[in-house]
């Protein structure tokens, strides 16, 4: 039989990793400002609007990412959370036999 082990403080550690990560974007797509200042000045040409469409759509690209990756940190904790209330159940359990079981032996049931 296989032996699992979730280590849920590795689980918490990640879900802080994926904040950082998604902190350290910034405001989802505010370094694309010179790209919308540009295309703003631009609008006699095709190019203009290309650009505002180009960056419109990496900001929303980037918003997205961001978001998934406040999602995946929120599951993981979430995950974490799950089995820890699994393990302290299972340990309940157990210990609830153990007691069971010794109070049945020295009846001699």
């Amino acid at each position: 039989m296989n032996d699992i082990h979730i280590r849920t403080d590795v689980l918490r550690q990640s879900a802080n990793g994926l904040q950082e990560a998604a902190a350290a974007v910034g405001p989802a797509g505010h370094w694309l400002d010179s790209s919308f200042t540009a295309a703003a000045t631009m609008t006699a040409w095709e190019s203009g609007p290309a650009l505002k469409d180009c960056a419109t759509a990496w900001q929303t690209h980037m918003k997205s990412a961001v978001d998934q990756l406040h999602r995946y940190a929120e599951q993981l904790r979430d995950s974490a959370h799950s089995y820890d209330r699994a393990e302290q159940e299972a340990t309940r359990r157990v210990t609830a036999a153990l007691t069971d079981l010794q109070g049945t032996a020295g009846t001699g049931q």
